[in-house]
């Protein structure tokens, strides 16, 4: 499947799960439409999608090193989280091989220079084990982490 592919799959997937959600709590809040309708509309904002793949450095093996490496990267998002930079972060599963997707962050900031300003204090990433691509991505304002 090629990346393209990947992201539409997740993007669909992020919001028919934010729709699941905001219709099982009641919610009147429906995607936006023309000015016409009588519906309430969605707020929009762009945040920032930063896929994280395993990097040069990358080992599945567990040394003193790795963790440490892993401590700081934890330490890191739950800093972004509280700093209200990051909306959220979790890993993918089952990915295999050299490159493979190893998590996703989601960030509230106001630009691409932003956004690589703070995905740059991520230990894993300072020490290659992980690569990102940064997308920019428009999703519902009301995201929370």
């Amino acid at each position: 499947m090629t990346l393209t592919a990947r992201l539409f799959a997740l993007t669909v997937t992020l919001f028919a799960g934010w729709s699941a959600l905001v219709n099982a709590q009641g919610s009147a809040v429906q995607p936006t439409r023309p000015a016409a309708s009588t519906q309430a509309q969605t707020e929009m904002r762009m945040y920032y999608m930063v896929f994280l793949r395993r990097g040069p450095a990358w080992t599945a093996a567990v040394t003193p090193e790795t963790r440490k490496i892993s401590d700081g990267h934890m330490a890191n998002i739950q800093r972004l989280t509280k700093e209200g930079v990051m909306v959220v972060a979790g890993p993918f599963e089952g990915q295999t091989g050299d490159k493979a997707l190893a998590g996703i962050f989601i960030l509230k900031v106001d630009s691409l220079d932003a956004a690589k300003a703070a995905v740059a204090t991520d230990p894993a990433v300072k020490a290659g084990r992980f690569t990102l691509e940064i997308l920019p991505w428009w999703g519902p304002a009301s995201l929370r982490y």
